[in-house]
């Protein structure tokens, strides 16, 4: 069992690698890896999604910045339970990936900066029990969507553009850095 879960995991990082994709271990005393799709040419994409298999057991941290990646492509995810972080900022990533996000239960750090996700996406993506964070900025999510998102489980940080202000705040008080 050991052996064929460290060679499939040997095996998905040679190909990784092979496509220029930076694959890692976080760090010397984890079995945790971290994947790196942001800066490879020409862009990851849905086709390349594949490679990962092998790594569903041990990816923790996965980076699909700028990447091709699409809504479709999110499904092969399906498996990856261990991931904890996850960064598909400016992607073309919508509503129709979030089926697909909502079965990464540990996910912690959701960004989705620049993409397309709308307050119907982000109401739902608010309901993943372990997210911390997540971030919209730039996409079609509006305050009252936001407000929203923020309302269905405490704890929950959500950086948008239109982030509301603080609830013991009036909005036109000045902030302390304008005294």
């Amino acid at each position: 069992e050991d052996e064929k879960k460290t060679a499939a995991i040997a095996q998905a990082v040679e190909g990784l690698r092979e496509r220029g994709v930076l694959v890692m271990k976080i760090a010397q005393d984890s079995e945790d890896w971290e994947v790196n799709a942001s800066l490879v040419s020409p862009k990851f994409s849905d086709d390349d999604v594949a490679l990962l298999n092998g790594l569903q057991p041990v990816l923790a941290w996965a980076n699909f910045t700028r990447t091709e990646l699409t809504d479709a492509g999110l499904a092969g995810l399906e498996g990856f339970d261990q991931l904890r972080s996850l960064r598909l900022a400016q992607t073309s990533i919508g509503d129709g990936g979030v089926d697909a996000l909502l079965k990464l239960q540990k996910l912690e750090v959701l960004n989705l900066y620049a993409s397309g996700i709308t307050d119907e996406g982000l109401l739902r993506l608010a309901g993943l029990p372990n997210l911390k964070r997540l971030y919209c900025a730039d996409t079609p999510v509006t305050p009252a969507g936001l407000v929203a998102a923020l309302a269905v489980r405490d704890g929950l940080e959500i950086i948008g553009s239109a982030t509301p202000p603080a609830a013991d705040e009036p909005a036109d008080a000045p902030s302390k850095g304008d005294e």
